[in-house]
């Protein structure tokens, strides 16, 4: 019995840390766009808040470790780019965006050295500088999954 105990307390110590890894996964259409001479905006914006998170974690450090992320694209647009941006707990204004291709999935660590937790928004933003004069629809949603750990 000593030495099995024994033996678990050195293979804790070896592995390190105990860290989980968990998600917060969101799904939404970006909405119609407006192109007017000017070009055109529409954005899906996925909110965290503390009810995203496990009970009882809610003064636990987490760490953003990746987004993983899919958009749509509006058929309609020529020259459609899109953003992924990321606000700090609370903030209107992003810390940092990066591009991405409209209708495509992947995975961004461009933002684990910033703050996450409840507040936090991550948006994907459609746009297009082509006007058309007209109001034009995705064809489908975009998703993000969260992926942090809980330290």
């Amino acid at each position: 019995m000593r030495k099995s105990f024994a033996a678990l307390a050195i293979a804790s110590l070896v592995s390190g840390p105990a860290f989980a890894a968990n998600t917060i996964s969101e799904s939404m259409s970006p909405g119609s766009m407006l192109v007017l001479s000017t070009g055109g905006q529409s954005m899906a914006n996925f909110y965290v808040s503390a009810l995203d998170f496990h009970s009882g974690t809610s003064l636990d450090q987490k760490t953003l470790t990746a987004i993983d992320w899919d958009t749509t694209y509006y058929p309609e647009a020529t020259a459609e780019v899109v953003d992924l941006c990321f606000y700090e707990p609370y903030q209107a204004e992003p810390a940092r965006c990066v591009d991405i291709a409209p209708n495509s999935n992947g995975t961004s660590t461009d933002f684990n050295d910033l703050r996450f937790e409840d507040g936090v928004q991550v948006s994907i933003v459609h746009g297009t500088d082509q006007a058309t004069d007209t109001f034009i629809y995705p064809e489908g949603e975009d998703s993000v999954t969260l992926v942090y750990e809980i330290e």
